[in-house]
């Protein structure tokens, strides 16, 4: 966005009362939604000057918003959609506009109440936004109103407003739109605790990714081969192990088919210099055929399902 002594936002809806079939037509909310850029765009097209009318730079906050509310445990399809009061923020708090929002497998847990915190029902959930601020608590604070952000409120975020603690803001790059933005900070942060903090995962060494085309899974198969890993990834599909590839996997097993630790060892093996150790290997397959889910190697009395020779995620 530009700079508050620029304009930000025409109002569109009242100038553009025409209806010319030869030039673009604005949405009826485009004075909340179109850019400067995309204005002075538009009005190229029509040979005519930006008018200098112009509406606040942001939208006023709304006294009701809408949200998908869980009124009980259970699975994503009990939400509904209804009207509540619209949240203020308090000291060190930001109300977040809320643009985009990321859907994760966290999200599905709190809804069914298995997550490691859960909210009494009826509550909103969404765990990552991305959007605008759209007003501040009291207090000095860095931040503006309208700066583009990234927030994980861990709940809340299935809303067009939500509260987040300023302290956890991260502001989104001018070249990165909010879809992008919403959807990165729980897939990436988790592989990089997992790989660079827990693991330690070093260059050369080998990396082993389970379900390696989902959000997590992605993000590993990238991060190891950034880190400098060899990177073997198991998906249930050619496609996605056609996806796991664009993203850095060296090795590419169907995790369909019978004989995956085998082929597992196989590859690993060749792929360290190493003696190998397949403990390790053995504690991450196990839970997937037993409760299809993650194990953290923790249960096993490990920092994480790794060893000098592979880490598992």
């Amino acid at each position: 966005m530009a700079s508050d002594d620029l304009i930000r936002r025409i109002n569109l809806i009242e100038i553009l009362e025409e209806d010319d079939p030869d030039v673009p037509q604005p949405p009826d909310n485009a004075a909340e939604v179109w850019t400067e850029d995309e204005i002075r765009e538009y009005f190229a097209t029509r040979g005519e000057k930006v008018p200098t009318t112009t509406v606040p730079a942001h939208p006023p906050v709304p006294i009701n918003m809408k949200a998908m509310l869980a009124f009980k445990r259970g699975g994503i399809e009990n939400l509904k959609m209804e009207e509540i009061p619209t949240p203020k923020p308090s000291i060190g708090e930001a109300l977040i506009r809320v643009l985009a929002a990321g859907v994760n497998f966290s999200d599905t847990l709190i809804v069914a109440g298995k997550y490691n915190f859960n909210p009494t029902p009826p509550f909103t959930p969404g765990f990552e936004v991305a959007g605008e601020i759209a007003s501040l608590g009291e207090g000095d604070t860095k931040w503006r109103v309208g700066q583009r952000v990234v927030a994980m409120p861990g709940y809340g975020g299935y809303a067009q407003y939500v509260i987040a603690k300023q302290s956890a803001l991260v502001e989104i790059a001018g070249n990165v739109d909010y879809i992008t933005a919403a959807a990165f900070p729980v897939a990436y942060t988790t592989s990089h605790l997992a790989l660079k903090v827990k693991a330690r995962l070093q260059p050369g060494e080998t990396l082993l990714v389970h379900g390696a085309s989902g959000g997590v899974g992605l993000t590993a198969v990238e991060l190891g081969a950034a880190m400098g890993a060899t990177v073997i990834a198991t998906a249930s599909s050619v496609a996605k192990l056609e996806v796991a590839k664009s993203k850095g996997a060296k090795h590419l097993i169907l995790s369909s088919e019978p004989g995956v630790d085998k082929k597992v060892r196989r590859v690993s093996c060749s792929a360290t210099s190493n003696s190998c150790n397949f403990d390790v290997f053995a504690l991450s397959i196990c839970p997937l055929f037993v409760t299809r889910r993650a194990l953290w190697g923790a249960e096993f009395g490990h920092d994480l399902l790794c060893s000098q020779q592979a880490c598992c995620i």
